[in-house]
């Protein structure tokens, strides 16, 4: 194993241990965000791996919602693409109305 993962293990154990810890937000991604600020690092809406080159997925075992690891992500005019055709072509998720998504099924 290398030495990234080896650390995100520990990191991950060190939190485990911990128990209960109260989320940070009641925002979509809420889990994530905390697990991510439990490790010391800053929020950010990029889609490069999270953690020492590593991309970290969190949900809850309560979630209804499919959890992706990988997702398609394309060059275009702007950076990165997909938040200007979001913006322009999205529709407000039926759960979180403040959010556009662009999902099929």
């Amino acid at each position: 194993m290398n030495e990234d993962l080896n650390k995100l293990i520990s990191e991950f154990n060190r939190i485990s241990h911990k128990g209960w810890i109260p989320s940070i937000s009641n925002s979509f991604g809420n889990i994530g965000l905390t697990f991510e600020k439990e490790l010391g690092k800053a929020s950010d809406c990029l889609y490069f791996p999270d953690y020492y080159g590593i991309e970290i997925k969190c949900t809850s075992n309560k979630s209804k919602y499919p959890l992706y690891l990988f997702t398609l992500a394309f060059d275009g005019p702007t950076f990165p693409e997909i938040n200007r055709i979001i913006e322009k072509y999205g529709y407000s998720d039926k759960d979180y109305p403040e959010l556009k998504v662009l999902a099929t099924k």
